[in-house]
């Protein structure tokens, strides 16, 4: 197996992508000795566009389980990027585990047509699983466990557990006549069990999850469960189902590396998160940051008879480098979660920095006419207007600058980003906007 080093297998990558001309495929035949989790690595590390050309060079039987190593915002972007028969493929290797823990990535009808291919009882389990949050206990829940009632004598319920080849629970559960769960036997109590014992001897207790129950918080209580692999699953008592530690464990894993450095929602951006997407969320967060700037533009507002020729200006300082601050630290989240994710390296720096560009120019053209229009009305200057206009769009492709890159330079130096970057981009995004607005001011006012 290859030694795997993702600053190389990138540069590789980006290398041949780039000397392709239109319609040629890339040799990328290397990449079929890198293992499941280094391609997870080499996929987030990737343009939309490049993942997509890496995706259509590797082996279908493993779509699902790299899906499975990606953020859930990275696999959906690159689920939508893929053809039609590049999904057709997706949908052909998908099993129902696959679609419990991914169908919030996939296209509903894609969903749809996973569900139609299955059998009756496991269409009918899925669909019971899909009623489900992604996060609670009853998505991960198997119907199909063995129950009965405490007078059941033990070497009948072994008849029953032999007779299912496939069974996977390792317990039976006892249950009352209404159906209610009153405790579980071990499969192995079963086999040591006399002849003529009943289930009500060899019972056992063991706390039961709530169907609705939250995986992580189903997971902080495994210590005070009994150690079986299987756990009862009850709703208002009655026994729905069982679901394994193993399951357990493996979603809150799987989720909190999805999380990253953060306790986000799924919402959260992924590196290379289409510019429009990205540019939509983020700009909600800057008109927001604009109702506050504005409010500490009033209060300067009131020293009018003290600043008085240079009232204007005074006023609208705060706007312009609240709005380039708030702008920088939207890139630099993004870039420490890349960092410490191991996404961003100096193969791909240049594309985040274009992609982060991109957004600026959008974001700040878009508030930058808004607060123009504010300031023509608040202070009847159109001059004015344009003035803000140009600060915030050059301060906001300033803090896009050194939101991407101070983080990086940060790491080189071995001084962690998440704790000083903040503090440099500040003082970036305050001088640059405060030289750019009062220089033009005083050239042109």
């Amino acid at each position: 197996m290859m030694e795997f080093n993702i600053n190389d297998v990138v540069s590789r990558v980006l290398d041949r992508v780039s000397l392709l001309e239109d319609g040629a495929v890339a040799d990328l035949d290397f990449l079929a000795e890198v293992p499941n989790e280094e391609l997870g690595v080499l996929l987030e590390s990737l343009p939309v566009a490049i993942r997509h050309t890496v995706w259509s060079t590797l082996n279908p039987e493993s779509y699902w389980a790299l899906l499975h190593l990606l953020q859930e915002e990275t696999a959906r972007n690159l689920v939508a990027s893929l053809d039609a028969e590049e999904k057709e493929l997706l949908q052909q290797f998908a099993s129902p585990d696959d679609l419990k823990s991914l169908a919030s990535v996939l296209p509903r009808y894609m969903v749809s047509a996973i569900l139609q291919e299955q059998g009756g009882r496991v269409l009918k389990d899925l669909e019971q699983a899909l009623s489900y949050g992604e996060a609670e206990v009853g998505r991960f829940m198997v119907s199909r466990v063995i129950s009965a009632l405490p007078a059941t004598a033990a070497e009948s319920v072994l008849r029953r557990f032999r007779k299912r080849s496939n069974y996977d629970v390792d317990a039976v559960f006892v249950v009352n006549e209404e159906g209610e769960y009153l405790g579980r036997v071990a499969v192995t109590a079963l086999l040591q069990a006399e002849t003529g014992q009943l289930l009500s001897d060899l019972a056992q207790d063991c706390k039961a999850l709530l169907h609705d129950d939250d995986l992580r918080d189903a997971m902080q209580t495994l210590d005070a469960l009994d150690s079986g692999g299987w756990l009862p699953v009850v709703k208002e008592k009655t026994l729905l189902g069982a679901i394994s530690v193993r399951a357990i464990v493996h979603e809150v894993k799987t989720e909190l590396v999805d999380r990253g450095v953060s306790e986000s929602n799924s919402e959260e951006e992924d590196l290379f998160t289409p510019v429009p997407v990205a540019a939509y969320r983020r700009a909600i967060w800057l008109g927001l940051n604009l109702v506050t700037a504005f409010l500490a533009s009033t209060v300067i507002g009131l020293f009018e008879a003290t600043l008085q020729e240079v009232i204007a200006l005074a006023v609208l300082m705060p706007v312009v480098a609240s709005m380039g601050g708030v702008a920088g630290s939207q890139t630099l989240t993004v870039a420490v979660r890349g960092l410490v994710l191991n996404h961003l390296n100096d193969a791909n720096i240049k594309l985040v920095l274009k992609k982060e560009i991109y957004i600026a120019l959008i974001n700040s053209l878009i508030w930058g006419v808004v607060i123009a229009l504010v300031a023509f009305y608040w202070f009847d200057s159109a001059w004015l207007g344009v003035i803000i206009c140009v600060a915030i769009i050059i301060n906001s492709l300033a803090a896009a600058w050194s939101g991407t890159y101070i983080p990086f330079v940060l790491k080189k130096l071995s001084i962690d980003p998440a704790i000083s970057g903040s503090v440099i981009l500040t003082t970036v995004t305050d001088v640059v906007g405060f030289l750019v607005f009062l220089g033009l001011g005083a050239l042109i006012l």
